[in-house]
């Protein structure tokens, strides 16, 4: 039993660090896949810790046995769950109120602090069994805490390598007030055994639920599927819309990535179809070539090639999960003139050696709040121009919030490879979220088009929202300096 509590240090490192990859995946559907989210995450573990270390050894100093120490883990672990179990409507109601910097620290403390802070506690007691020799003090303590990094080590490397990809974000944050309760009954089980056992099996039994019930509850739909890859947790649901049943996919709670008729092939009006409808006003030339960055739920560019037998579409994703979504859930079914690559979008465009492309498309959002830096930079788009025909077009759909700033800073970055640039903001701006759609067009050719009405309605009403003076000069994003994440969810 010695060497089994000893061995708690390493399990609680390697768990620990498990625990802060996989926590950072619970916050990038609300608030997007940035430094802050990391920053956040990590110091409030380390706090946890840190809290933990102070706290533990006080109680291993004043304290003979564990039972206060197994007493704090059982309570940690409940509230650990509670909070697990209700933290998308914790999120929601907590980010529709409080507009801050600073919000995912606060969110990062009331769910991940208490489980840190006693697992922190661990080490001092087991130092404090360990060290009963004087002359071996050093020795011991040097031991348990390089065991304590070689499990962070080891969980580090298992959550991003192996865990993640094959286990799931959910059932692993369900593991932390599981291994919580069960170091509580290590160390003393002499009381409330039976009723921890029983906690226990209530935690699995949520923990593989094949649906995410909470969420089902939030959105008022119904829950198809969940979908956990390396890259992302995806939610695929149905619901009515325009009086019709429709099948939704995204890994965002608050919008739809991917929306299609469950019986009906008919595009659904409002969506991508009608927004990347701008194409065809601003290129009137023949469309052999055509590049389509992000694949969603593979509607668009189905839609798309069955419209142009005589084009090649060449659709990049970095997620097969994605692709597999398609073919199992919006009946996607290759026209034949359709090419799937999966890869990052920049490292296939810096690659490619093929035929340029005259119409290139980029819906490559992984969330309402994130975009990839690497396809917003200065280098990017000189790299995009490079591969594309000299009249070739550009349709960019863009997600922006608060202000105007990440706009005009796209705008101003594309213009050094695209003789012109449009914004066409598609929707009014959403009260609560204060989000925005925004499509942007850039050209290669140095003429620049005058916008007027072409008689056909669905594409004039995205027309008429063109306005030359909404914009203003931006910053330059490049490699090395280009905080969209930051413009996007905090913009001033």
């Amino acid at each position: 039993m010695k060497n089994c509590k000893i061995m708690l240090v390493f399990f609680t490192g390697l768990f620990g660090m498990i625990w802060e990859v996989a926590a950072t995946r619970l916050f990038i559907p609300y608030f997007g896949d940035n430094t802050i989210i990391f920053s956040s995450v990590i110091s409030v573990f380390m706090a946890g810790i840190a809290l933990g270390y102070w706290r533990g050894g006080v109680l291993a100093d004043k304290e003979k046995t564990t039972k206060q120490l197994s007493r704090y883990m059982t309570i940690a672990a409940v509230l650990s769950f509670f909070l697990l179990f209700v933290h998308p409507i914790l999120f929601l109601v907590i980010k529709a109120g409080i507009k801050n910097i600073y919000l995912q620290v606060l969110l990062s403390c009331l769910i991940f602090l208490p489980g840190s802070t006693v697992a922190g506690m661990v080490m001092p007691y087991i130092i404090k069994k360990a060290v009963k020799k004087k002359e071996i003090i050093a020795s011991s303590v040097g031991k348990i805490a390089a065991l304590s990094t070689v499990g962070s080590i080891v969980g580090t490397l298992a959550a991003g390598f192996w865990i993640i990809p094959n286990i799931g974000t959910t059932t692993i944050l369900y593991s932390i007030p599981i291994f919580l309760l069960i170091i509580g009954i290590i160390i003393n089980h002499d009381r409330f055994l039976f009723t921890r056992l029983i906690v226990i099996a209530v935690i699995i039994r949520v923990a593989i639920l094949p649906m995410d019930k909470t969420m089902s509850i939030i959105l008022g739909v119904d829950i198809v599927d969940v979908i956990d890859t390396k890259y992302s947790k995806y939610l695929v649901y149905e619901r009515e819309y325009n009086d019709k049943k429709t099948i939704i996919y995204t890994n965002d709670p608050q919008n739809a990535q991917s929306i299609k008729y469950v019986n009906d092939n008919n595009p659904v009006e409002g969506f991508y179809i009608d927004w990347f409808s701008l194409y065809k006003y601003f290129h009137k030339d023949p469309v052999a070539n055509v590049l389509m960055l992000g694949a969603g739920g593979m509607v668009f560019p189905e839609f798309f090639a069955k419209n142009h037998s005589d084009s090649h579409i060449d659709v990049v994703e970095i997620d097969s999960a994605v692709i597999e979504i398609a073919k199992k859930h919006f009946r996607y079914k290759n026209p034949g003139n359709i090419d799937i690559s999966i890869s990052d979008a920049r490292n296939y465009i810096e690659n490619h050696t093929g035929n340029k492309y005259d119409l290139v498309f980029m819906d490559v959002f992984g969330s309402n709040a994130t975009i990839p830096f690497h396809l917003t930079t200065k280098e990017y788009f000189e790299k995009l121009a490079y591969i594309m025909k000299d009249n070739g077009t550009l349709v960019f759909n863009v997600v922006t919030m608060k202000d105007n700033r990440l706009i005009e800073a796209l705008l101003t970055t594309m213009s050094h490879s695209f003789g012109n640039c449009y914004a066409f903001p598609v929707e009014q701006v959403n009260p609560k979220m204060k989000t925005q759609n925004v499509i942007l067009v850039a050209e290669k050719q140095k003429k620049r088009k005058s916008i007027h009405i072409t008689g056909e309605p669905k594409l004039d009403k995205i027309l008429k929202t063109y306005n030359q003076t909404l914009y203003k000069q931006g910053m330059e994003l490049t490699d090395n300096f280009a905080p969209v994440k930051y413009l996007i969810n905090y913009g001033s």
